[in-house]
């Protein structure tokens, strides 16, 4: 039972239900309620309207165009998103557990501290966004896959995860957890990588050879047939504190 001013409203959602019932003194005079006035009668399917958007039925989104949307702090449930656009939406501090992002693309959106527990992304593109502080290894781990461009990854965990053949393209990813997460065949072209952590992962074919500012450690990753360029493979020997000059003297 759903309580209102000036009218009770019985709702039962198993079987969509509505029950008006006027208050003490009051007249029934709009036709198919038997509350007092038709303010109230509208005030209150506005009411259901909203509880039962909030039902667990998944509502899904195809083709569409989001611009400008502020999301911040909010919750976002039973969404599903298949072939969207998001462009300058702010995501920040939201709570978008348990909703589902497929072949969808984000331009210049704002993701810090932004909650995905459960959260499917599967060929998700993200250009010029802010992605901060976000745990991506509590993700659905059946819809995982990325692309990044241009994109503020610091402070961000992939640990754990599969980013096979994931493409990070002129990405700061300072401070970023990649501990035992595989990123075989993956590209880090044009990143900066200061502090992000490999530990215990599995780097084989992973491109490094136009990133900068990485620390990695060979006898503790897997990195068989990794790429890296002449000019920053300090980057592997860091632990070992060598003096190296790149200018010959």
């Amino acid at each position: 039972m759903l309580l209102f001013k000036n009218a009770n409203l019985s709702f039962n959602p198993t079987i969509k239900e509505i029950v008006c019932r006027p208050t003490i003194g009051s007249q029934h005079n709009f036709p198919g309620c038997e509350t007092h006035n038709k303010t109230t009668c509208k005030q209150i399917n506005h009411l259901v309207s909203l509880f039962m958007s909030n039902s667990n039925e998944t509502t899904v989104h195809e083709g569409k165009t989001f611009t400008n949307i502020n999301y911040a702090e909010k919750r976002l449930e039973n969404r599903e998103f298949i072939h969207c656009e998001f462009v300058n939406c702010d995501f920040s501090r939201s709570d978008l557990s348990r909703n589902d992002f497929m072949n969808c693309r984000f331009k210049q959106c704002n993701f810090s501290l932004t909650v995905v527990t459960g959260t499917g992304f599967k060929e998700a593109t993200f250009t010029g966004c802010k992605v901060l502080g976000i745990d991506f290894s509590k993700c659905n781990k059946f819809l995982f896959s990325f692309s990044f461009e241009q994109c503020q990854l610091d402070y961000s965990t992939f640990y754990g995860t599969k980013l096979r053949k994931t493409k990070f393209t002129d990405c700061s990813v300072k401070e970023t957890d990649f501990e035992e997460a595989d990123l075989t065949s993956s590209i880090f072209h044009n990143c900066d990588l200061s502090g992000a952590t490999f530990v215990r992962s599995v780097l084989e074919k992973t491109d490094f050879r136009t990133a900068r500012n990485f620390s990695l450690d060979p006898a503790v990753n897997k990195v068989k047939q990794a790429k890296f360029s002449a000019m920053n493979l300090s980057g592997l020997l860091y632990q070992y504190q060598l003096d190296i000059d790149y200018n010959g003297h």
